[in-house]
């Protein structure tokens, strides 16, 4: 939470010298953590988030392939990894 902290102040200084924030000056790191964070401030709370039928259905087709194989996935904290590994110049 500290670098959305710092992801969030950075955008609210940006934006009042400019008034337009340009999201391409962060790093690919803290443009993913910004987005990790805003998703985290949407996860919270859950309800507010609607789904269409075919949302549901497809999180739940998503779901049965993990109950069924639940080797074959990997953690949030692996694909993380691995994207900024391949982000890294």
């Amino acid at each position: 939470m500290l670098q959305y902290k710092r992801c969030f102040v950075l955008l609210v200084r940006q934006w009042e010298k400019s008034k337009v924030v340009n999201l391409t000056q962060l790093s690919l790191a803290e443009r993913i953590q910004l987005v990790e964070d805003l998703w985290d401030t949407i996860a919270v709370t859950p309800d507010a988030v609607l789904m269409t039928d075919v949302q549901k259905a497809e999180l739940d087709r998503r779901l049965a392939r993990y109950q069924a194989r639940p080797d074959d996935s990997r953690s949030w904290a692996e694909v993380k990894a691995t994207l900024l590994h391949r982000a890294q110049p």
